[in-house]
């Protein structure tokens, strides 16, 4: 449950890192000494909760005065923000002792992402509305364009939700591939549900440029960490909705032998040069097609996707497989296939 609150973080050198709690609070956080407890505030006269977690790094002051929030749901939201104060003070950290290109690469994306977040939210409701007086003309303002016009709210909803999966992709992906020693929970997984949760995100894209998507059954389990395996998922979807022929299939089947299971995606998608074959799973590559159709990216999402398989003990793999040429805004388009083999677990007969 979304509740109003305030929350500041400030690490052991007693700098903010992150705050959007009003002057009026700053005094409360002093005499604040426990990760739940329940004051008036020494100027607002208000009565709300507050916590204040400390941590080897800093510590995080959390506080609300909403009524209806439960101990639980507070010391949830607690902790919630107890992990983003974590991986915001090793990424601060980590760019003020050196600005390697990893991190700029990390800082990029997900500045990218979240403008996007606001764009979308704004696209809906106009900023004139959030600098309105009060709490309650804005929430009736917002609630009349919301009862408008209920598709476009849908609509930036589910934008919503895939740009905020994709950040989290971003978070796990540079956390994994950063650490000495990657924190991997391998366990038997139905690679049909996690294809099916990580390509949800991406159906209202693949929609709107009239992709016929086909899906054969498959109750095998393969043998993965859940969570990269996820990010590998998000960056071939991310690219295949960029790159895929618009009014074209996308064909997904599964066949297993020997212990491996091969997940092969079939499309029409920009031509990769036979010269380009491997060097689409180098770091910071683009295909001589895919810069000329300004489609291309940072050129990591294979790359990336490549090392989490790894990881896995799993492969992927990029083959053309008809060199029949599609013409589309004079940009050549051809049958690609991509094919992921994973260790194979328990099979459902």
């Amino acid at each position: 449950m979304l509740f109003a609150h305030f929350v500041n973080f400030v690490n052991k050198e007693e700098s903010i890192l992150f705050s959007n709690l009003p002057k009026e609070h700053l005094i409360d956080i002093d005499k604040c000494k426990s990760p739940l407890e329940y004051t008036k505030g020494l100027r607002t006269k208000k009565n709300k909760k507050q916590g204040k977690i400390n941590l080897s790094n800093g510590y995080v002051y959390l506080c609300s005065s909403d009524e209806k929030i439960s101990n639980t749901e507070f010391k949830k939201t607690s902790k919630m923000y107890t992990m983003f104060f974590d991986m915001l003070y090793k990424n601060k950290q980590g760019l003020i002792a050196i600005e390697d290109e990893e991190n700029k690469q990390f800082r990029h994306n997900i500045t990218s992402f979240t403008a996007h977040l606001s764009q979308e939210i704004y696209k809906l409701i106009p900023q004139e509305i959030l600098i309105q007086r009060g709490y309650e003309k804005q929430l009736d303002a917002i609630q009349k364009i919301i009862l408008d016009d209920v598709k476009a709210t849908s609509n930036m909803l589910l934008s919503l939700l895939k740009d905020l999966k994709a950040i989290k992709t971003e978070i796990d992906a540079y956390e994994m591939l950063t650490a000495k020693e990657p924190n991997l929970s391998i366990q038997a997984h139905s690679i049909h549900k996690v294809l099916h949760f990580s390509l949800a995100h991406f159906m209202k894209l693949l929609k709107e440029k009239e992709i016929n998507i086909k899906i054969t059954n498959c109750e095998s389990t393969v043998m993965i960490d859940y969570k990269s395996v996820s990010v590998v998922f998000n960056n071939i979807f991310s690219n295949i909705q960029k790159y895929i022929l618009p009014n074209s299939e996308l064909n997904i089947n599964f066949k297993g032998s020997n212990g491996i299971l091969e997940l092969e995606i079939d499309m029409k998608s920009v031509k990769v040069e036979e010269d380009e074959i491997e060097k689409i799973f180098h770091p910071k590559y683009s295909g001589k097609w895919a810069k000329k159709s300004k489609l291309d990216g940072t050129g990591m999402g294979l790359y990336v996707a490549s090392e989490l398989m790894k990881l896995n003990d799993s492969m992927i793999e990029f083959y053309p497989i008809d060199s029949t040429v599609e013409m589309f805004d004079e940009i050549p388009y051809m049958r690609n296939t991509i094919i992921l083999k994973f260790p194979m677990g328990v099979i459902s007969v």
